[in-house]
């Protein structure tokens, strides 16, 4: 008894620590996180929509789609009072974080020998998966505001252990509801952990010729359409659209330009950063997707060597997680060069299958090192953390010290306007934080469509910034009367006014922006719109 109690306490602590320090970034984050407005923004269409999904996104002139934007997470935001939001932000990823914690503590008395087991085994292994630094990378999105990559990460746990468990168990009915209600939940919350789900499941078949994950991912995916037909079969369209438009047209401009090639960091870029800016240098390397995984995910490396010398993999969950890790670094590969990346950051595919490297990795450690020297290792995972709770506040105090208010010019829009307001902006990142009103707005939340006739690379000069001549057709074709203008790019628009519109009056001017406000004659009676600028 007093065993399970020391292990229990140990257990309390090492979950505790870990949530309150994903709390700590996720507050930290939220602070200059600008995905709010548009949370905001979609939970309140699906409570304009009868609380129904939705395919085509409601309030938006232009057409848009939930392109690799589900929308369950926002659904289940609608059912509730508004004032949860500000705690979603803040607290969703580290109580999904504590709950995979939780998880990989019940893998580890499945996978482990009783022999191995004792009260300080369990708590110091599950701290090693609890304290992982990658998890608390200064940079990683799910740590600014609402997020489901986490909620996809614990869920493709729970499918892959389910996947373990069927080709173990005698009565394995129930694991395939587990297994294909586990699935269909990744498809309608997260859009990279059904990436993840159908990449790893494919390499699992391919290379280790596993394929209960890939039916159970299949399972998943028919279960998703059967239950949302309407909904499903258009968010996968717009899905795949966003990828081949992502692929072919932001990814070059807004991922490759930044960053020629993660490989050629290693020997050449990353050094030419550091002479020229050396702190501007050191936040570049931060980024690179290899160093990530060599040094804020070393076990990974380790579980990967394990499995490749096939050494300490006797246990039947021990070997089954040593399989998943060589496919998350697999998929990690074959996603980290030119032509892969838009398939998102590779790193995260090993973020994916930290637990099960853990898992795979932890034995080989406590025989070799003992519990003394995994202890030590444990600890200088919880000083990495801490460290990047550190580099997280310096990011928030220099991010915020350069962040736009606009509450002075929604206050003058407010005040000009007693009619409907269709919004737009030059600067669509100034579009996005205006989208807690509840106004219309022309917006490209995501590629995969043309954005008023246009492709992106027509409509925008460097995304998020929308060229002139684009942003004229966007006004005259969305009769938008309102338009905040990021002085930085240009003020003004036409040089001679349509036809159809009568007047453009500045109604807000500060040194960076300027709001215009556009009256337009009424195509069908001829009358002019009135003017309030009082």
């Amino acid at each position: 008894m007093m065993a399970v109690t020391s292990t229990g306490l140990a257990l309390i602590i090492v979950v505790g620590l870990a949530f309150g320090m994903a709390a700590r970034q996720s507050f930290l984050g939220a602070a200059i996180g600008t995905d709010h407005t548009v949370h905001t923004f979609l939970i309140r269409a699906i409570q304009a929509n009868r609380n129904r999904l939705f395919v085509r996104i409601p309030r938006l002139l232009n057409d848009a789609v939930c392109a690799a934007l589900p929308l369950y997470l926002h659904w289940c935001l609608a059912q509730v009072r508004p004032a949860v939001m500000f705690w979603a932000e803040r607290l969703l990823n580290p109580v999904v974080n504590a709950l995979h914690v939780l998880l990989i503590a019940y893998f580890i008395t499945v996978a482990y020998p009783n022999t191995l087991l004792n009260s300080l085994t369990i708590p110091i292994i599950v701290a090693l998966f609890a304290f992982t630094p990658q998890f608390f990378h200064a940079l990683s999105a799910r740590n600014f505001g609402l997020s489901t990559r986490g909620i996809g990460l614990l869920l493709l746990s729970v499918m892959l252990f389910s996947a373990f468990q069927i080709e173990y168990a005698h009565d394995i009915w129930p694991l395939y509801a587990v297994l294909g209600f586990s699935s269909y939940l990744i498809w309608a919350f997260s859009t990279f952990g059904a990436q993840a789900l159908v990449i790893i499941s494919l390499l699992l078949a391919i290379i280790t010729g596993r394929y209960t994950p890939i039916a159970g991912a299949a399972l998943g995916l028919l279960l998703f359409i059967a239950v949302h037909p309407r909904y499903s079969i258009g968010y996968l369209r717009g899905t795949l659209a966003f990828l081949r438009d992502f692929a072919n047209e932001l990814a070059p401009a807004y991922i490759l330009n930044r960053r020629y090639s993660v490989w050629r960091d290693l020997v050449k870029d990353i050094w030419l950063e550091c002479i020229k800016k050396p702190i501007a240098g050191v936040r570049y390397a931060y980024e690179n997707p290899v160093l990530i995984v060599l040094l804020l995910n070393p076990l990974v490396i380790l579980a990967v060597g394990l499995r490749v010398t096939e050494h300490m993999l006797d246990a039947p969950l021990t070997k089954f997680a040593a399989d998943v890790v060589l496919c998350g670094v697999v998929a990690m590969l074959a996603t980290s060069f030119r032509k892969t990346r838009f398939l998102g950051e590779p790193e995260r595919y090993v973020e994916a299958v930290t637990g099960w490297a853990v898992l795979a990795a932890a034995p080989f450690l406590i025989i070799h090192i003992g519990l003394a020297g995994t202890a030590a290792i444990t600890f200088l995972f919880l000083i990495m953390c801490v460290v990047q709770l550190k580099a997280s506040a310096f990011l928030v105090r220099q991010v915020g010290s350069k962040a736009i208010d606009l509450a002075a010019a929604e206050r003058a829009i407010k005040e000009a306007f007693v009619e409907p307001i269709r919004c737009c902006s030059n600067n669509e990142q100034l579009t996005k934080m205006l989208m807690a009103n509840d106004w219309d707005f022309s917006y490209c939340i995501a590629v995969g469509r043309r954005y008023c006739g246009m492709r992106i690379s027509e409509a925008f000069s460097a995304f998020p910034f929308l060229k002139r001549e684009a942003l004229e057709r966007i006004i005259q074709t969305y009769r938008i009367n309102v338009c905040v203008l990021d002085r930085s790019r240009y003020d003004s628009v036409f040089i001679s006014l349509p036809p159809t519109l009568r007047q453009v009056a500045v109604i807000h001017e500060t040194h960076g922006l300027r709001v215009l406000r556009l009256d337009w004659r009424h195509a069908a009676s001829g009358h002019e719109a009135p003017l309030n600028l009082t």
